[in-house]
């Protein structure tokens, strides 16, 4: 391994690793940016070229929405300083990983690989129980090990290794263990994931086995395989309610499924209550949005009270620090700071499935692998909070897109000049 790679692992294996200055920076920021300061007078043209342009373009009309919208709403110090530099340190991760891997995806994967060891890592050193009053399953799995298995079966899926041993499907069984083994923990979310990239992995190989296939592949075929994907997901969903509604995964996991399809609400609103106030938030003001680390007890009552309407009990203080609840990257984004904050991930949701396609027209691409992490950033864009190490591992999965754009880009111009070449030649 050159010192080059290994300053890649390391710095993704460090990813958990925090110090509280301007609220939590991790280890790895501090890294990116060094790096990125060295390397940018040398190669820093790509941060500015092709996507990776635009991506930059979005994300600093976001930086200055949510400049605005914090000097319109005068808001807090503290507040302020940790929102601005949320979006200020996810952009020189961006940068730092584009001038460290070029956007090789070999180089991309030695720092997903360090990056899965971070979360072994901190289960190990730094347990974190709080969110879970001390269940290992709702706890140290959920937040740590179930990462450090997951990704780490997705990295190993990109290995030559595995296919040599275990045949064609060695690409595929560790992370459809690893989906097992989260439907077996009640880690849904994880769960859907992992089986999803398994099932994209297992079209991306018919189509490396079968080329001509490839070249019949369009925009409106994968539309249709998209619609495909998505009977897929209802499948898995229905898999899980019938597993959790028939006590195989538990009394917790079945305890939790009956809670949130007590009321009115469909599962995967029951699951992510926050959107019934976030999204009334953006209602209430679309183009300037709330402020960094929005607080409103006003948006907290309107989820109180359309959960108890729909007959969910709330339990616990539902209100704490009065923040806009949200709990999604751009549900999250567009409250804190308006409607650019929210048009950068719709930009980035888009870029994340035409990534999806284009991945399947190339070979190189490691399919299981990409599908995993570019399926996981479609999860997180409307589900997850973009809050902690996510800026680290949303700014390597964009890496991760622009290698695919890199890769497609070369094999057109590939078949361009095999159509173009003389007969003979």
């Amino acid at each position: 391994m050159s010192y080059l790679s290994a300053y890649i692992f390391i710095c993704g294996a460090v990813g958990r690793v925090s110090v509280n200055v301007i609220g939590e920076l991790y280890i790895t920021e501090l890294m990116l940016g060094v790096a990125g300061v060295i390397l940018v007078a040398r190669s820093g043209k790509m941060l500015f070229r092709g996507s990776a342009g635009w991506l930059f373009l979005f994300g600093t009309l976001w930086l200055l929405s949510q400049v605005f919208t914090d000097f319109y709403r005068t808001t807090p110090f503290e507040d302020w300083t940790r929102g601005w530099a949320k979006i200020i340190f996810f952009l020189i991760d961006f940068g730092g990983l584009i001038l460290l891997t070029k956007l090789r995806m070999d180089r991309i994967l030695i720092f997903f690989a360090g990056f899965a060891c971070s979360y072994l890592l901190q289960s190990l050193f730094f347990p974190d129980y709080g969110q879970a009053g001390g269940e290992f399953v709702d706890g140290m799995w959920k937040f740590g090990l179930s990462a450090f298995f997951d990704l780490g079966a997705a990295v190993l899926s990109a290995s030559p290794m595995l296919p040599r041993l275990l045949g064609a499907s060695g690409e595929f069984i560790p992370l459809a263990t690893m989906g097992i083994v989260n439907l077996v923990l009640n880690s849904r979310g994880a769960f859907g994931v992992a089986m999803a990239a398994v099932a994209f992995g297992m079209l991306k190989r018919f189509f490396d086995l079968w080329p001509g296939f490839r070249a019949k592949l369009t925009p409106l075929t994968f539309a249709i395989l998209i619609g495909g994907g998505v009977v897929f997901s209802q499948a898995m969903l229905a898999i899980y309610e019938t597993a959790a509604a028939n006590d195989w995964l538990g009394q917790a996991a079945k305890g939790k499924y009956e809670a949130q399809t007590a009321g009115q609400l469909n599962l995967f609103q029951a699951g992510r209550t926050e959107s019934l106030a976030s999204t009334q938030a953006i209602a209430d003001s679309p183009i300037i949005g709330h402020g960094s680390w929005a607080k409103d007890v006003y948006y907290v009552a309107i989820m109180v009270d359309r959960l108890e309407a729909a007959g969910i009990k709330v339990e616990g203080d539902p209100y704490g620090e009065g923040l806009i609840p949200t709990h999604s990257h751009v549900l999250g984004s567009w409250v804190e700071a308006g409607m650019m904050g929210g048009l950068f991930w719709i930009v980035v949701f888009i870029l994340t499935i035409v990534a999806l396609y284009r991945s399947l027209k190339v070979k190189e691409v490691p399919g299981t692998f990409a599908a995993f992490v570019l399926i996981s950033l479609l999860w997180s864009i409307p589900f997850s909070p973009f809050a902690n190490t996510f800026r680290i591992n949303d700014a390597a999965t964009l890496c991760v897109i622009l290698s695919i754009y890199r890769s497609y880009q070369c094999s057109s111009v590939r078949n361009r000049s095999r159509k173009l070449a003389p007969i003979g030649a």
